[in-house]
């Protein structure tokens, strides 16, 4: 007894240092921390609830304390040790699964030993293997190779090196039997094959054949309805022949029957539920289905159901809604994004239909007092960029937002165009047209010999082979999901995974320099990406290996690593730094308005499009997804993967063309005026510059002159006077073209130009 209390105790110790270690690493190094998440589910999967336990490998080792989590498609065990891996068991990999009551230490070793398939273990079963143990008659199950515990004693049990360098047990732990005197719940688990996935530097998952019983101690914290439901939950998705339909019964179920429990708990509080809707909260990682209501015209609050790991609630109040905005999810209305004030991130809601969505709308557009409805509309705002009062990160970022493109929609991402076609030189050479890219195209027009193959087949031999259908030139599109990841790589490696089914995938496919991606999207004929926001505002984390990914070899044996970056960049923060500088330009701020037209404008569908080369797959636009057609749930299933994985185009935006932006020297003093003295002052100053030129053709005519004629002394004063004249009329010019950048803002009339006509006379 004396031994046991002091290996408790021990035992108990040893918990909470790991503890306090964890929380201390945690809190010290928070990237390399990566608990269980969204991403460590594949495309579809659902996450429904968890479980306290521990993994049982040996009645000689502590038990691995961690969380058992119940998903869609696989259960998976997640230690509380950082660097100990999560253990992936898929359903269909036979999967099976028995809860076992009242394990003492010899049912214990019965369970870990046994070679008895789970459907025929009973508790009879189990007696005659604890008499086999007990008389030392139990024969090696020959399928584990002569090693009981290979695979989870390799994960999981701590290896000593010997003088020799090689792995040895503890021989103290082998004399010590930890479950002697204790009685346990426990589930119990055999699998043909488990996915290995390491966390701390995350990698790609392995598989893993498992010849291994597996046994997981239930928490005595686990209440008993959890446990039941857990187990209900597991026994619905090993039965059912339907996987949608179960997950979709077991959504509406769950949100139905909290709904009504919520409404019931406010009655008796005397609070009045204003609206309440079962909707989904659009997360990048995962959809999180749950209610959102509003409580007493004050409290707005939406609480998370299912595919919500840590079930935080988010609850504030009306007046700290700062922007609400109709979304447009999957090309069907039914969202709303909502600012607050002191949040960060916007909260994208989705309902089940339109009318939900204008109801909630209707009512947060009365109610909240202090929303500012994006303060001003598309015209207003696009005259403040026009007249250069917000930049041009400003206005796309304003342009996507209207658009319906999120961050947290990553089926529908904010998109930025490239702008910089030269990575080789090593200067920023902004006042060079050839160091730009040619925003007047579609990133898959610019390479015109490719763009003559694409039509060639997308748009004649697709229409010859199917008549009705609607010819294109692209057949990928320039913002996907897989787009987004590639360029993320770096900061979320679980996304990569996730899509890739478990792989970052060829080295080839890696981005690892900005050069040879440019090339790949100016050559290739299924790439024509744009470019995201994070490389004209962030920190650049994107593009460092801060976490030492093994991103794989390159052909020439090179490891990838860091994005290698174009020849004027120095440094990642003078790569963006430069980024910005290069949006901003005189350039691109000349020439912006013709990408705002093929993405956003007029030229992103019909006649213009066609005459643009501005075609992409029919499917990514809304006009071309009709939703009432597909009665089958299968067929909106299929429709909704190709809508979220292949492209969509933004909300078109303007029907004409979009306006140029105004000169820098025009732009500060012109910000007050209207359009008709606009009209007139830059007719005016294009009547100087015609005159300035003329001006000057005429100096460099009487400067031969006045070389032949200078040594005439006779000539000297006149020659003086005549200078002193024509460094007068220069200045005059001079100031003109420079007032944007010499002068304040002020408001400006007519009468401010005479100088102007002053100037046309002095030149007749």
């Amino acid at each position: 007894n004396l031994k046991i209390k002091i290996i408790q105790k021990k035992k108990i110790k040893k918990k909470i240092i790991k503890k306090i270690q964890n929380v201390l690493y945690s809190f010290f190094n928070k990237k390399a921390q990566k608990n269980f998440n969204l991403l460590h589910l594949e495309s579809n999967e659902y996450y429904i609830l968890s479980l306290n336990v521990a993994l049982i490998v040996d009645l000689h080792y502590e038990e691995i304390q961690g969380k058992l989590h119940l998903c869609s498609r696989s259960l998976i065990f997640e230690p509380q040790e950082i660097d100990l891996p999560l253990l992936k068991m898929k359903y269909s990999n036979n999967l099976f699964l028995k809860l076992v009551k009242g394990v003492n230490h010899l049912k214990l070793k019965a369970l870990l030993l046994t070679s008895t398939e789970i459907n025929n273990l009973n508790e009879a079963q189990l007696d005659k293997e604890i008499k086999q143990i007990q008389n030392k008659q139990k024969q090696p199950n020959t399928n584990k190779q002569n090693n009981t515990f290979e695979l989870i004693e390799r994960l999981y049990i701590p290896k000593q090196k010997n003088k020799n360098n090689t792995n040895v047990c503890n021989s103290n732990q082998l004399t010590t039997n930890y479950f002697k005197d204790v009685i346990l719940n426990t589930i119990f688990i055999q699998n043909e094959k488990v996915f290995v996935i390491y966390r701390n530097p995350v990698t790609p998952y392995l598989t893993e054949k498992n010849y291994d019983n597996i046994v997981i101690s239930l928490d005595k914290n686990n209440s008993k309805e959890q446990i039941i439901k857990f187990l209900k939950f597991f026994d619905g998705f090993m039965k059912t022949k339907d996987e949608q339909q179960y997950i979709n019964f077991l959504i509406d179920n769950s949100v139905q029957q909290s709904i009504k429990e919520f409404v019931n708990q406010k009655k008796i509080q005397n609070k009045q539920v204003d609206f309440i809707f079962k909707c989904q909260k659009v997360v990048p990682e995962g959809n999180q289905h749950g209610f959102f209501t509003v409580v007493n015209e004050y409290n707005l609050i939406f609480c998370p159901l299912i595919n919500s790991i840590d079930q935080k609630i988010i609850e504030c109040k009306l007046s700290d809604v700062k922007c609400i905005l109709k979304y447009r999810y999957l090309m069907k209305h039914i969202g709303i994004e909502i600012w607050l004030y002191n949040k960060k991130r916007s909260l994208l809601l989705i309902f089940d239909d339109n009318k939900i969505q204008q109801s909630v709308f209707d009512f947060l557009d009365k109610n909240c007092n202090k929303v500012q409805q994006y303060g001003m509309t598309k015209d207003q705002v696009q005259k403040l960029w026009i007249n250069r009062s917000i930049s041009n990160f400003e206005y796309i970022m304003y342009l996507n937002t209207i658009a319906n493109r999120s961050f947290n929609d990553i089926s529908a991402y904010p998109v930025f165009p490239w702008v910089v076609q030269d990575h080789k030189t090593n200067n920023l050479e902004l006042d060079n047209p050839d160091f730009f890219r040619d925003l007047s195209k579609p990133i898959g027009a610019i390479n015109k010999h490719r763009l003559q193959k694409l039509k060639d087949f997308y748009t004649n031999i697709y229409q010859e082979k199917h008549k009705n259908a609607e010819g294109y030139i692209y057949p990928t599109h320039y913002s996907s999901p897989g787009l987004i990841v590639y360029f993320l790589i770096r900061k979320i490696p679980e996304f990569v995974i996730k899509l890739q089914n478990g792989v970052f995938g060829p080295s080839d496919r890696i981005f690892r320099s900005v050069e040879n991606t440019w090339q790949a999207t100016l050559n290739l004929e299924a790439d024509f990406k744009e470019l995201i926001p994070e490389f004209y505002y962030s920190d650049g984390d994107f593009l460092v290996n801060n976490e030492k990914l093994e991103l794989g070899i390159t052909p020439e044996g090179e490891s990838i690593d860091d994005v290698i970056l174009p020849n004027w960049a120095h440094s990642i923060h003078d790569y963006i730094q430069k980024m910005k500088i290069c949006l901003e330009s005189d350039y691109v701020s000349e020439n912006i308005n013709n990408w705002i037209d093929l993405i956003f404008g007029y030229k992103q569908q019909g006649e213009a499009a066609k005459k643009a080369n501005n075609l992409f797959y029919p499917l990514t636009y809304e006009q071309n997804v009709q939703w009432n057609q597909y009665n089958s749930p299968y067929e909106k299933a299929a429709m909704e993967t190709q809508v979220t994985e292949f492209g969509q185009c933004p909300v078109q935006l303007f029907q004409k063309a979009h306006p140029q932006r105004k000169s820098k020297f025009i732009s500060k003093n012109l910000s007050n005026c209207d359009e008709k003295t606009y009209v007139m002052m830059c007719q005016k100053f294009q009547e100087a510059q015609q005159q300035n030129i003329k001006m000057k053709e005429k100096i460099n005519q009487l400067n031969e002159v006045i070389e032949v004629l200078a040594q005439n002394e006779n000539l000297n004063q006149f020659i003086r006077g005549f200078q002193e004249k024509v460094d007068q009329e220069s200045s005059i010019n001079s100031n003109f073209l420079h007032t944007g950048e010499d002068q304040q803002p002020q408001p400006l009339n007519e009468n401010d130009f005479d100088f102007l006509n002053d100037t046309g006379n002095s030149n007749n």
